[in-house]
């Protein structure tokens, strides 16, 4: 069977992304988008402004942050002797890993700290056990409570930083290059308006689901 509007989508084929890149710039998805979009340049845009188009990515990002695990953190910090708490970044949502000084330690909620030392808010030594719940987000708790300065890292799951005019880099793997070409195409094509093209709309929405069944089952369920 033919493939529909192949001009439009054979560029952004997964086979056909760069694979060699360091992160993804999404000026540069828009720019190799642009031929379908029937614009020169992003100057050209007639049917559709610069800002629309990267609110679009942003978007695009976010959603497929909560579909599968691919915005993948890393946080290191050293503690201050005595205190229980460190901040987490603001993209944190999930955490996923803790070691202490390289070694890693296990989670563990706050009724079996209590039940292995009711005064685990208080007893200091080397931190085994790390800990979220009953604390406010964005807050990790170590026990028992370092009692010198040590190296705080954390893997975690979260979101990437906000893209926009300015923002426009994206630390993912090559192959969201395409995912967000069929996401930008499939809102353009999809919005009613003159350019309104429900069958191209479509057919892009579909390989968006296709790249998110492939980067869940890759990388994992999402937040």
């Amino acid at each position: 069977m033919a493939r529909l509007n192949t001009s439009v989508t054979d560029a952004f084929l997964p086979g056909e992304v760069e694979t060699a890149q360091a992160g993804i710039d999404i000026a540069q998805v828009i720019d190799d988008a642009l031929p379908a979009l029937h614009a020169a340049s992003r100057a050209d845009l007639t049917f559709w402004s610069e800002v629309q188009l990267v609110q679009w990515l942003d978007e695009a990002v976010k959603r497929l942050a909560a579909i599968a695990a691919v915005f993948i953190g890393r946080n290191v910090t050293v503690t201050v002797p005595g205190t229980a708490t460190s901040v987490l970044p603001p993209q944190h949502v999930v955490t996923t890993h803790v070691t202490v000084d390289g070694v890693s330690i296990r989670p563990v909620g706050t009724m079996e700290l209590e039940a292995r030392d009711p005064a685990y808010l208080t007893t200091q030594g080397t931190p085994a056990w790390w800990y979220e719940d009953m604390l406010d987000s964005g807050i990790i708790g170590l026990a028992p409570i370092p009692d010198s300065a040590v190296s705080l890292a954390e893997v975690y799951n979260g979101f990437p930083p906000p893209l926009d005019l300015q923002q426009t880099m994206l630390d993912g793997p090559p192959p969201l290059k395409g995912y967000l070409a069929m996401c930008l195409l499939a809102e353009a094509y999809g919005q009613e308006g003159e350019m309104e093209m429900p069958d191209v709309a479509e057919h892009c929405r579909g390989r968006v689901k296709l790249y998110e069944q492939l980067l869940e089952r890759y990388y994992g369920q999402g937040i």
